[in-house]
């Protein structure tokens, strides 16, 4: 039987995605590698997984860069685009996948722990695409996808969440939101497209640590009963990476939970 020829849309393109030793950022750029593009493996201390992420995507035919960068600073964020940009020469995709998840009553929320979740889970998108499109802008057209939550939609999606208290989490993610929203609009100009992505639970590295009770007690709150893996995530992304006619968008993947 004869195949089809595989049409790589994103073939040669320069793709960053900050986080991306595991999880749903590994995932992503698995799923990108596959459709041709090259890639910048970004962490702040997994080194090691970061490196295997290397080699795996490399068995696609891709280049592969692998840069070390606390993104939440804007120094390390700065080093990371400009690393890629010596390298490859442009940017094409940058993922702002990079973030934290911390719970704590309001009440017990000390000043550092809030600074800490905003700042790793928005301020480090503001880092990386503040220095992302001026390379953008000047090449009139990119891509930047930011990873916010559900939470970030609802506050809280499932019951006994007020039993932790993710006002911080949920705060930072819909700060993502807003941010894009209003860049999209603000880089329209420059034929840049910016748009969120939302997933609800995913069975990260994580989660697979947690008791399968818990689990199995989530996902009873999920219209399709199970928790999204990071694929499922990751081809969505690359899916709004090859979308020309998509911007200022939040596209929610949570198995109708929201």
């Amino acid at each position: 039987m004869k195949t089809g020829v595989v049409c790589m849309i994103l073939k040669g393109k320069i793709s960053i995605v900050t986080g991306s030793s595991k999880g749903i950022g590994k995932a992503t750029v698995i799923e990108l590698a596959k459709e041709g593009s090259n890639v910048v493996i970004n962490y702040n201390k997994s080194e090691e997984e970061a490196m295997a992420v290397k080699r795996q995507v490399e068995e696609f035919g891709v280049e592969a860069l692998v840069i070390k960068a606390d993104v939440s600073k804007f120094k390390d964020a700065k080093h990371l685009i400009d690393t890629t940009v010596d390298t490859f020469g442009h940017i094409d995709i940058l993922v702002n996948n990079a973030g934290v998840f911390k719970s704590n009553f309001i009440q017990n929320l000390p000043p550092e722990e809030w600074r800490f979740m905003i700042d790793v889970n928005l301020t480090s998108m503001y880092n990386c695409t503040h220095e992302a499109v001026k390379h953008m802008i000047k090449q009139r057209q990119g891509r930047i996808i930011n990873v916010t939550s559900i939470y970030g939609i609802s506050g809280y999606a499932f019951p006994w969440y007020t039993e932790i208290g993710i006002s911080a989490y949920a705060a930072a993610k819909a700060g993502i939101i807003g941010f894009t929203k209003a860049l999209a609009k603000e880089l329209s100009q420059y034929h840049i497209n910016v748009v969120a992505v939302a997933p609800g639970a995913t069975l990260t590295d994580s989660w697979k640590q947690s008791p399968q009770e818990l689990i199995n007690r989530i996902s009873e709150h999920i219209p399709l009963k199970r928790f999204a893996e990071p694929k499922e995530i990751a081809e969505a992304i690359v899916f709004v990476a090859k979308a020309d006619y998509m911007t200022g968008n939040v596209i929610v993947i949570d198995g109708g939970v929201i």
